[in-house]
């Protein structure tokens, strides 16, 4: 986990470092992750958080290699994670800079707002795996999705890949980019 400062030096800028396993969520890291956490919210310098991570993804997800180890454990640790992140008393963006897959979507969706790169791919591919999401997902995604839009995700495991521009329709016009 890396911490560094943005050019404003009011945001902190928050990278899920472990490139070479697409930054999967192992105990160290999400003990970084809680660490990061407390100083951007302890400290009056910073105004917020961008959260994103190195290399190629944003965040594959748990690390399988962990998923036997206090399994009940490690979802109540996940758990509580999306909702520190959800009722967080400063603003989290996920800068969403590749795959965010399982728990690694279940981290941004718990963020106050979600940007994704256009080659990013967002998925909770835990029902291929003959699992649920454990982390929040099945509780978040439809608040942010939509229920019919959240049970295709989650019932296929299937990817989604991030719009290539955003649409939105107000009473006067409608506004592309």
């Amino acid at each position: 986990m890396t911490v560094s400062r943005a050019s404003d030096a009011r945001i902190a800028v928050l990278t899920l470092n472990r490139p070479q396993s697409l930054n999967a969520l192992n105990t160290p890291l999400l003990d970084a992750l809680d660490c990061a956490l407390d100083v951007v919210a302890g400290s009056d310098a910073f105004a917020g958080a961008i959260l994103t991570g190195a290399g190629r993804a944003f965040s594959a997800g748990a690390d399988l290699h962990e998923l036997g180890v206090e399994p009940m454990a490690r979802v109540r640790r996940m758990h509580a994670l999306a909702l520190r992140l959800r009722d967080f008393p400063k603003i989290i963006v996920a800068s969403i800079n590749g795959p965010a897959l399982g728990g690694g979507l279940e981290v941004a969706m718990g963020c106050t707002f979600r940007m994704a790169a256009a080659d990013a791919s967002l998925g909770l591919p835990e029902i291929k795996m003959n699992l649920m999401p454990g982390f929040g997902g099945t509780q978040l995604l439809p608040r942010l999705v939509g229920e019919s839009r959240a049970l295709r995700i989650l019932l296929s495991g299937d990817p989604v890949d991030a719009p290539h521009r955003a649409t939105y329709r107000s009473r006067r016009r409608r506004i592309e980019w």
